[in-house]
């Protein structure tokens, strides 16, 4: 049976797309193809492990450009000839719908976020609640030719009670995990890993960090990913700079999936603090944070919903109020303070991903849906 995974907003080699689902498909016997956007680099269609991979136009502002995205999957999707099309997003749930109507195809929607939130964010205010309307209304109608709804968190569920359903969340290999080994060393090092940007909390982090200091003079601060808004890298320099914090910082770039184990494992304490000012982020079960217990070390994290259940439920860290910067600076000093404390929130959480929170438990759900909608 072939699986066509459609993607309209993901790079072809996106971690849950590719080298979760679809490697994941492969291995239990389909034949898969994932069409997405080119990350620009590649424009002709390869294979990776077992999965062809079909590129269209690379991403780019402006509706036209969208539509042209669009076109393409639709045709390199009806061109593909699959049995079951895996949809991410409501565009091309959309092409996936249409594609029912012609062929009678099986269409799975795998949504990762809250969609119409974060298409009405993005619109000037005045347009906001149509956005949110129009959007929500469009969703809905193209879910009805759903075999299976997938899911990444809880509250998600409530907008597809009508559909079958299942809660896949966005959870790291376990035997990615399973052999490292944290090394034995001096210092206290705090660890934040992904996308610097202010909502995911970088103000917060370095304010926070003049106060620990203050505390523990020996703390330092190993940040781990890429710039991604303007004036942050600027702004983060020279707080740097201004506040003496050179030898205490440590800025690594962005690093290749594989690398970036040992360094979260080199670390005392995981950070994480995702800003209330949007819906997806207060209902959401960031990767970092199952990257920080998969990797045995403690986390100081915003207390959302989901993330602080998941955190007390397993005693993995500390939830905080990510806007306080004193909240971030207590948990912080406790775990750099109490190091046996911290081991074992770091040994709860590593035994938690294990056990239950693991792309393995996670394919075991994948096919049963898939198990489900061959039939």
């Amino acid at each position: 049976m072939k699986v066509c995974m459609l993607t309209s907003s993901h790079p072809p080699l996106d971690d849950r797309v590719f080298y979760r689902e679809a490697k994941s498909l492969v291995g239990m016997g389909y034949d898969v193809a994932v069409i997405a956007p080119s990350d620009g680099e590649v424009k002709h269609a390869f294979w990776r492990g077992g999965v062809q991979v079909v590129p269209v136009r690379p991403l780019r502002r402006g509706w036209v450009h969208r539509l042209g995205i669009i076109w393409d999957l639709f045709r390199k999707g009806f061109a593909s000839r699959a049995h079951v099309y895996h949809c991410h997003e409501p565009e091309s749930l959309w092409i996936g719908a249409l594609l029912k109507v012609l062929r009678g195809v099986r269409v799975i929607y795998d949504v990762h976020e809250h969609w119409p939130s974060s298409r009405s964010e993005r619109l000037p205010l005045p347009l906001r609640k149509l956005g949110y309307f129009t959007t929500d209304i469009a969703e809905r109608l193209a879910a009805r030719c759903t075999g299976y709804v997938l899911v990444v968190c809880g509250p998600l569920r409530r907008r597809f009670r009508n559909r079958p359903l299942e809660v896949i969340y966005n959870v790291p290999p376990w035997w990615f995990y399973a052999s490292l080994k944290r090394p034995s060393r001096s210092g206290k090092v705090i660890v934040y890993s992904g996308g610097i940007t202010w909502d995911r909390g970088i103000r917060v982090l370095l304010e926070a960090l003049l106060e620990v200091r203050s505390r523990v003079p020996d703390v330092r601060l190993k940040m781990v990913g890429r710039y991604k808004e303007p004036g942050v890298q600027k702004w983060v320099e020279e707080f740097v700079r201004k506040h003496g914090l050179e030898r205490c910082v440590e800025y690594t770039g962005w690093l290749p999936y594989d690398k970036v184990p040992i360094q979260l494992a080199e670390a005392d304490v995981g950070v994480a603090l995702l800003q209330p000012i949007r819906y997806n982020y207060r209902i959401s079960l960031p990767n970092k944070l199952f990257e920080y217990m998969a990797a045995g070390i403690p986390v100081v994290i915003s207390d959302f919903s989901e993330i602080g259940k998941v955190v007390r439920e397993t005693g993995c860290g500390i939830p905080v109020d990510p806007t306080d910067p004193g909240a971030v600076v207590h948990a912080i000093v406790r775990l750099l303070s109490h190091p046996e404390e911290a081991r074992r929130m770091g040994e709860r959480g590593r035994k938690a991903v294990e056990e239950q929170y693991c792309w393995e438990r996670m394919e075991e759900r994948l096919a049963r849906v898939y198990d489900s909608v061959a039939l």
